[in-house]
Formats: C-alpha cells, structure tokens, sequence
C-alpha cells in the first residue's frame, strides 16, 4: 500500500474519534502545507511547500486539522487561538487556514498555510464561521 493511500485510509478510520462530538463538517483529501519563514524545534524554513493528505474535523466543541498523524490544529471553539486562524477559500477553490505559528503554539514561529482540495470549501468556510464564538 502506498503512503497515499495509507494516509487517506488512517484519516477515513480517525472519523470515529469524533462521532461523540456532534460531526458538523468532515473532510479527508489532498493538498498542500507551506512554511514561510518557519521554526519550531523540529525545523526550519524560509520557505517550504510539500503535498499532504488533510483530515479536517468540525464538530459542535471543536476544530482539528491533522496531516497523517500529525495534527496542526485543535481547538475549542471557546479558545481564544481560533481568533488567530484566518479563513477562506483560495483563487484555486481550496479551502485555505492560514495562521502565525506563535498565536498557536509556544515553541514555533513564522506562517503555516493549509490548503485543502476539496469540492466542499465554501462549505467548511461556511461552518467555520458559523461555529466560531
């Protein structure tokens, strides 16, 4: 099995963690993840662009964006952090989060952009408003 297909299966059986939380919007596909200007301990770039398969998770407490099985967002949507988040839908129709690593965590800084191919985009932007304190 190949790590694409391996990704997209991990985040089809990752749909279960989230069914006792009222699944408002939920989304498995391919995209990107762009640093610019990055460091966290791990890393750091000026400027970094690679392919991801995304799981992004709405429901009625929270807000989760995972590539593999690392995840990039969660969120309640009572945190004041998800203020830090901006979002919409990229001039390709992806559906786009971008935000300052440091508003997010402590160890990290510079900007992170996830664009998620998705025929749903202006949907999960539409939830993401509507769901946001």
């Amino acid at each position: 099995m190949g790590l694409l297909a391996w990704l997209t299966r991990d985040a089809h059986t990752e749909r279960d963690e989230f069914e006792d939380e009222e699944i408002v919007e939920f989304a498995s596909a391919r995209g990107t993840l762009t640093y610019r200007n990055y460091r966290d301990p791990r890393q750091a770039a000026h400027f970094q662009k690679m392919a991801a398969v995304w799981l992004v998770a709405m429901t009625r407490r929270r807000l989760v964006i995972r590539f593999g099985r690392r995840t990039f967002v969660d969120l309640d949507w009572t945190d004041p952090r998800v203020a830090n988040l901006s979002v919409s839908v990229d001039d390709g129709g992806k559906f786009l989060v971008v935000y300052r690593a440091e508003k997010l965590r402590n160890d990290a800084r510079g900007t992170v952009e996830i664009r998620v191919k998705t025929d749903d985009a202006e949907r999960l932007v539409e939830a993401f408003e509507a769901l946001r304190v």
